[in-house]
């Protein structure tokens, strides 16, 4: 109940990916695709940071998995965050995550997650730079006719 209170969020989800630190950077950006929400309002594709592990007590995500995560808001960033010191876990059949999810109560469902352009540009990738390409190639043939005639004096009868 204690870990429920100090956290910012507390969520259920899969991670979809973990990145590897910038440049200058120690801490690995995971994206999670969340399934049930206990506190925080937490959208339903969110992301979170953790250090790499070792010294920094970054937390081990590995893609694929679920995990029930205890994360805090930095102040500074505004992002979330966890580590191996918070209540974060993976999210198994076992006992000791039944008991988990009871204590915590009933969850809600995630927030709606804003559109991903990104990805939806990437998926429509060529058929989009086709369209855009053509209709620059039309408008410039259209403003080059126009000046052409527009510049002819008109023909003497």
């Amino acid at each position: 109940a204690q870990a429920l209170l100090e956290a910012d969020a507390v969520f259920e989800g899969t991670v979809s990916s973990v990145g590897w630190p910038r440049l200058g950077d120690h801490e690995h950006r995971v994206k999670i695709q969340v399934s049930a929400v206990w506190k925080g309002g937490v959208a339903e594709r969110t992301s979170l940071w953790t250090g790499s592990g070792g010294g920094d007590c970054g937390y081990g995500f590995e893609a694929g998995e679920t995990y029930i995560v205890y994360a805090y808001r930095d102040p500074d960033r505004g992002r979330l965050s966890t580590n191996i010191c918070s209540r974060t876990r993976v999210a198994d059949l076992t006992p000791a995550t039944a008991t988990e999810r009871a204590a915590l109560g009933p969850a809600s469902k995630p927030a709606p997650s804003p559109p991903d352009y990104p990805a939806i540009l990437a998926s429509c990738g060529l058929p989009l730079v086709l369209l855009v390409a053509i209709a620059m190639i039309v408008a410039v043939r259209r403003r080059k006719g126009r000046t052409a005639s527009e510049a002819e004096p008109p023909l003497a009868e």
